[in-house]
């Protein structure tokens, strides 16, 4: 069985032109999931900067702030910062409460299918690879 709890909140700032959203994502899984259902953060979706599923567990905690602004019409720029890790037992937390962070810049396109997201993320600190990645997919992340 697994419960997520997912609370987001979003500001608008400068005669609502520019926007600046948040989100925090906290998930446990009990003992009996199946490996194969466990939490899988990084990448696009949640930790930008990493690779997708790099952190797997049966606890997760991760946090988004971004920045939105329009250019256009049709684009939006978007400055954010992403933090988080996932655990395999409630001990690994205590012992290792590692939070992994990453940051960087995004577009956005309203396009008649929906508006079409990309980003480019770098991590920061304890990564060994220090080289950002490129996302793309389609609608806002939160």
């Amino acid at each position: 069985e697994i419960t997520e709890l997912e609370l987001k909140k979003y500001h608008e700032l400068v005669k609502k032109h520019y926007v600046l959203a948040y989100r925090g994502v906290l998930g446990i899984a009990t003992p009996e999931t199946r490996d194969t259902e466990q939490f899988e953060i990084g990448g696009g979706s949640s930790i930008r900067g990493y690779e997708s599923a790099e952190f797997k567990g049966r606890y997760e905690l991760y946090g988004n702030i971004e920045n939105r602004f329009p250019i256009e019409d049709k684009f939006q720029v978007v400055l954010f910062y992403d933090m988080g890790n996932a655990w395999s037992t409630w001990g690994n937390i205590a012992d290792n409460l590692e939070i992994y962070k990453g940051y960087g810049v995004g577009v956005r396109m309203d396009t008649p299918l929906g508006p079409i997201r990309l980003d480019y993320g770098w991590p920061i600190g304890n990564s060994e690879n220090k080289n950002g990645k490129f996302y793309f997919s389609m609608g806002q992340m939160f």
